[in-house]
């Protein structure tokens, strides 16, 4: 093959940074060999060699390809339609004006080069214009650095570990949670053919484009709540375009089609728009309201002795969390805070947890945070920001899942922040249930700033809309309901309500079988006369929840089973239950859990 003319190169506008080590010679081959001799971007590759060994890898590779091939030099500019190569023993890094560096630093996972290096610097130099591929290899190297590209927008393409001659590096990789493509190697130049040369083939005017991006946008809206209101337009195009290349998309039309035929894309298109979703004092101005007007509001209508409760779910690496424990202790002092306050913070991702417990942040991460508060609150050990361990101990990190997993309860405030729209409009309203039934009746919900909550005014209504505060709906029953009626003056409306209800008791009591009716939030609201008697149900006991009440383990467990109602949408029958009662015979039940759902088809309760 002969190298292409180098007199029509450019400076690389995109960066294709590869790494592999073990078994990592054929495949970079077989990828660079499949690309065009006009492949308009630089690539540099790091293999991992032995320290002693001159290397032979430029002129292999030069025998595979149509690119020009050469060895990494110090100050070399990037030029697109060429690769460069590592040096053994060598780190290789891309600098800001996109020339490269060679340095002899310490040896990362125990390699020199390293494409932990190689990816960083890429990351911050091209930034949504960094394509990285880890291939084949042990160890793991490569895997922190690709969440940075990641981070900046760009794209993060591993070889399938099965495919792989040795499966450490990507499998590594695909476990970060950042990769956008797995492929085999047979498919990754193709890919990168279209992922580099991919501009729009179809042209339409910009306001029918525009029109296009703004239906997505509702589309979004209405079903995941989430609302791009206050992203820029600009950066929020170019993401979602990135995430429209990896699915060789080309216009918002065909990706709107595309999100309702595969809504397990919206998790990938959210990871894509929300980059680095966490940190300290993420939106600052959010986070400001929340200290000064519903923390404050909170402390004071709180008893002093009473303990304060705050769940931060979805917390991931705990920078949330932490920041709402300085608050808390710059509110009520360090001693206040020790004996009064616990902070839940949890998620069901084990890594991000094991993290967030050790409380260790780099430099960077913690620039967000007041330097005064930086100051009282972490101690500085080998150039790590660590939160201090006395007050660590308030902040209570654990597995929890939304869906799956009871809530939290007694809270006077709960954050969850641009999580809900990971989740489809059914399952948002069950935790948005249960987040109702965790609050206090003062408690406060802290959202994301792109989420809404335009459909569940019933649970929630806004202490502040522009920072996505919310306050619970204190629930009202019917009996309060034709209290109110009575009030306006509308007798004829009270009376009609009022004999309707009698009738609807009457026949709920008329059941020849023991019935008794639980809501979504897990209180008791009606138990029928036979049901009352056998299971020694007071009236008290109706708007109890019922995990309080005997009942709900005798004679069989029945919130397991509620669950499982819920999750395979269909009555759940448990036969041949027996139930021992005192000076009693045995008997043996058959007990059935019905779903009930509302008239827009949503779950309500149980029967």
């Amino acid at each position: 093959m002969s190298a292409a003319n180098l007199d029509d190169r450019q400076p690389a506008s995109r960066i294709i940074a590869i790494a592999a080590s073990a078994g990592g010679i054929k495949a970079i081959a077989t990828i660079i060999g499949e690309l065009p001799s006009d492949f308009p971007a630089a690539i540099a590759i790091v293999q991992h060699l032995s320290r002693q060994i001159p290397s032979l890898l430029p002129e292999i590779f030069a025998r595979q390809t149509a690119l020009k091939v050469k060895p990494a030099e110090m100050g070399d500019l990037l030029m697109g339609g060429q690769i460069y190569v590592a040096p053994p023993d060598y780190h290789l890094i891309i600098n800001a004006d996109r020339t490269l560096s060679l340095t002899q630093t310490e040896l990362v996972h125990h390699v020199r080069p390293s494409a932990e290096l190689l990816f960083e610097s890429a990351a911050q130099s091209y930034q949504e214009n960094a394509i990285a591929i880890v291939l084949t290899g042990t160890d793991r190297d490569g895997s922190l650095s690709v969440q940075t590209i990641k981070r900046m927008g760009g794209i993060v393409i591993a070889q399938c570990p099965t495919t792989a001659e040795h499966q450490g590096m990507p499998q590594s990789t695909l476990d970060t949670g950042a990769v956008d493509l797995l492929l085999p190697i047979s498919e990754i130049s193709s890919n990168l053919i279209r992922l580099v040369g991919s501009t729009p083939k179809i042209s339409m005017p910009i306001n029918e484009e525009d029109r296009l991006f703004e239906a997505l946008l509702e589309y979004l809206r209405q079903v995941r709540s989430f609302d791009f209101t206050g992203y820029k337009p600009s950066s929020l195009k170019r993401r979602i375009r990135k995430q429209m290349q990896v699915r060789g998309l080309e216009t918002f039309g065909d990706y709107l089609d595309y999100l309702e035929v595969h809504p397990e894309e919206f998790s990938a298109l959210f990871n894509t728009v929300l980059i680095n979703v966490t940190g300290f004092f993420r939106d600052p101005e959010a986070w400001k309201y929340l200290d000064t007007q519903i923390l404050s509001a909170i402390l004071e209508q709180k008893n002093p002795d009473l303990p304060i409760r705050v769940w931060s779910a979805g917390c991931a690496s705990g920078e949330e969390a932490y920041t709402l424990a300085m608050l808390l202790a710059e509110h009520l002092g360090i001693e206040q805070f020790r004996q009064r306050v616990k902070i839940y913070a949890t998620d069901v991702d084990e890594e991000a947890l094991a993290q967030a417990r050790q409380a260790s942040y780099e430099a960077k991460v913690v620039e967000t945070i007041p330097s005064s508060l930086l100051e009282r609150y972490f101690d500085v050990v080998t150039g790590r920001y660590i939160f201090r361990a006395d007050l660590r101990r308030a902040v209570i990190f654990g597995r929890h899942d939304l869906v799956q997993d009871a809530p939290i309860s007694r809270l006077d405030l709960l954050v969850c922040r641009n999580t809900l729209m990971y989740f489809n409009a059914e399952t948002q309203k069950r935790i948005l249930s249960r987040f109702h039934f965790a609050l206090n009746e003062s408690g406060a919900l802290f959202l994301g700033k792109a989420e809404m909550l335009l459909t569940h005014s019933s649970l929630f209504t806004p202490l502040s809309l522009q920072h996505r505060i919310f306050s619970r709906v204190a629930r009202v029953s019917p009996r309060d309901r034709l209290l109110v009626l009575a009030q306006t003056g509308d007798e004829e409306a009270g009376n009609r309500l009022a004999i309707n209800m009698q009738l609807r008791e009457a026949a709920f009591n008329s059941v020849p079988i023991a019935q008794i009716v639980v809501d979504f939030n897990g209180i008791l609201v009606m138990a029928n006369n036979l049901a009352r008697s056998l299971f020694r149900i007071n009236l008290q006991d109706i708007g109890k929840p019922l995990q309080d009440l005997e009942i709900s383990y005798r004679p069989v467990e029945l919130r397991s089973h509620i669950e499982q109602v819920y999750s395979d949408r269909a009555p759940v029958l448990i036969s041949n239950v027996q139930y021992a009662q005192p000076e009693k015979l045995s008997q043996f039940l058959d007990v059935q859990i019905t779903p009930l759902q509302s008239n827009s088809n949503g779950y309500i309760g149980v029967s």
